[in-house]
């Protein structure tokens, strides 16, 4: 059942990383 887990946390870290980028795209096209 560990995988499970393994694939839970690379998503959401896939996930998380996507989103700070989209707020710094966004942060700068707002300047």
């Amino acid at each position: 059942m560990n995988y499970i887990w393994t694939i839970l946390v690379v998503w959401t870290g896939a996930a998380t990383s996507a989103a700070s980028r989209t707020a710094d795209t966004l942060m700068e096209s707002s300047n």
